[in-house]
């Protein structure tokens, strides 16, 4: 009897025990991913951010409100028309309140479904140790963002897109693996939202997707294989939602949703430019793999470890080189790497021929590039790494690369968040009680999310005749029939058009007129890896021009208005 009892007892205890040890499993894992997750919140505020990321707040405020199809907004031809972010944006002011963080908070939600994405992807071509190693090299290289990827990876600029085309690309492959029309229609709505959300589908998920069916047809015997049938059946549902998103985007018109407007088209370049555009390419891949020691001391730390980076542009040519010797074939499970690799292609092609590639900052164009790469890499390279499991100088590189990436995300979470003159003028104008007024595209919806609302600065701009009008552009009807009180603009104006002589000319001798310093960050839009007075520039000098009897703006607009490239980012 006491035997059994001592048995029982024993049992009772190992339960407890494994149960204990799994639940610090548990609390390990959850602590990891909220360390994770501050880090990434942190690195995403590095980035002073912009009216472009405002502007998704603010939209989303409005979404909220009841304004669902945004009537009276101008939304952007050219960049992203971000009505995902938008209605994303405004889910999060639900839950959080309307408040600046939500500009970091948002992206930040957004690269966790990326990487939850990018996951099913790695799962789909690997098992057993190919898996892990899979998972780890994809967590390496995309879930530990640095340099210019965690810049525009973190602020929302064409990452929903990346997110919508992943998902379409592999609902897509999924119909064609198992004939079942429900992945298809999935597959072919995302597509529709994601080219309603940003042109860019075009070239990153709609024409590589053609391309790759095309060779799948072609593999298939033509309509002598019966999965033929079902190739042709995608191939169609893809070029339809073109037309649909058309479609979509007449129906929200016609309904008195928000209208599209485009100053500027992206443009083939002459010929004689080919060369800026291909050092430009070159250039912004490297800062987006974070590969930037050259003119870096020899003997540094960081040097080595920019060195070891390498690895991971190394990892997605290798893997690039693997899938290109796929095409011989075209087998099922080769259709999403295939697919990825016409992807890359496209958007480098396009990068290099058109006018978008204008300085650093279109790095962000390339963003889909890396990330279909190293999930490229993730997809391919595993089950040839996993022969070499066992070797120590195998594991001791293996070491070398995640030290290196897991450094410099570790740096960069406690490098300073640097100051934003904008937060500091707002608590300038509130101050002042100064609540409404104008100001260039870059100095008005970031000073309105800042001061969450309570100082409204609305986007103006300069006509052909040097008047300023409204500018419409991110912006909405009913923001120029209130009176505004003040019209400011900064000395290192990048773009707008906003300046003494046209203040004056549009609105006459102001009341008052000040002068402002600020001092903070300005035109630098991460944190230095260095020390933190590396990243302070000179004060941000704003002009404040106050008109007491308050001035309001000709709603009309002017239609030759001059719009200015402004892809550099604010």
């Amino acid at each position: 009897m006491f035997g059994g009892i001592g048995v029982f007892t024993v049992m009772v205890r190992s339960r407890i025990l494994n149960l204990v040890v799994k639940l610090s499993y548990v609390v390990f894992g959850a602590a990891v991913f909220s360390l994770w997750l501050t880090a990434l919140f942190h690195i995403s505020s590095l980035c002073k951010g912009n009216s472009d990321g405002a502007f998704l707040v603010i939209a989303g405020n409005s979404v909220l409100k009841g304004n669902f199809l945004l009537r009276g907004y101008h939304l952007s031809l050219l960049d992203p028309f971000f009505p995902f972010d938008i209605y994303l944006n405004a889910l999060f002011i639900k839950i959080f309140g309307f408040r600046p963080a939500l500009s970091h908070i948002v992206p930040v939600f957004i690269f966790l479904i990326l990487i939850a994405v990018s996951l099913l992807y790695v799962i789909e071509a690997n098992k057993g140790r190919a898996l892990k190693i899979g998972i780890l090299m994809l967590f390496v290289f995309l879930a530990l963002p640095v340099g210019d990827f965690a810049v525009w990876g973190l602020l929302e600029y064409h990452l929903s897109t990346v997110v919508l085309s992943l998902a379409a690309i592999f609902l897509i492959n999924m119909f064609l693996k198992r004939h079942n029309y429900i992945y298809l229609i999935c597959g072919f709505l995302i597509l529709a939202v994601s080219l309603i959300n940003d042109n860019l589908t075009m070239i990153i998920s709609v024409i590589p997707l053609i391309a790759a069916l095309f060779v799948f047809y072609k593999y298939k015997n033509g309509l002598k294989n019966k999965d033929s049938l079902f190739v042709i059946i995608a191939i169609i549902a893809v070029i339809s939602s073109i037309p649909f998103k058309e479609l979509m985007l007449s129906l929200i018109t016609a309904a008195g949703g928000f209208k599209l407007v485009s100053g500027i088209s992206p443009r083939f370049i002459p010929l004689k430019y080919f060369q800026r555009n291909l050092y430009l390419f070159f250039s912004d891949i490297l800062y987006l793999f974070d590969i930037n020691f050259f003119g870096k001391k020899l003997y540094d730390v960081f040097t080595w470890i920019n060195i070891a980076k390498l690895a991971g542009l190394g990892a997605v040519i290798y893997a690039a080189g693997i899938v290109v010797k796929k095409l011989k074939t075209a087998e099922n499970s080769d259709f999403i790497d295939i697919t990825l690799l016409f992807g890359i292609v496209v958007l480098v092609l396009a990068f290099l021929m058109s006018d978008l590639a204008a300085n650093r900052a279109s790095a962000r164009y390339l963003i889909p590039v890396v990330v279909y790469g190293f999930i490229l890499s993730s997809r391919n390279i595993p089950a040839i790494a996993s022969k070499y499991y066992s070797s120590i100088s195998f594991k001791l590189i293996c070491a070398v690369i995640i030290i290196a990436y897991t450094v410099s995300f570790e740096y960069a979470a406690f490098t300073p968040i640097p100051v934003s003159p904008y937060r500091t003028l707002g608590n300038w104008f509130l101050k002042h009680n100064f609540t409404y007024g104008y100001g260039s595209y870059w100095d008005s919806g970031i000073v309105t999310l800042m001061t969450r609302g309570k100082i409204k600065v609305r986007q103006i701009n300069a006509s052909n005749y040097g008047k300023l009008v409204p500018y419409n552009w991110l912006s909405k009807n009913s923001w120029y029939k209130e009176k505004g009180v003040f019209v400011i603009y900064s000395k290192y104006k990048m773009y707008g058009g906003v300046d003494k002589s046209s203040i004056i000319k549009t609105f006459g001798k102001p009341s008052k007129i000040y002068t402002e310093y600020f001092q903070g960050v300005f035109n630098k839009v991460y944190g230095s890896y260095g020390t933190a007075a590396k990243n302070i520039m000179p004060p941000f000098i704003i002009k404040i021009y106050v008109y007491n009897k308050g001035i309001i703006i000709d709603g009309k607009n002017d239609m030759n208005v001059k719009y200015r490239k402004h892809r550099a980012g604010g």
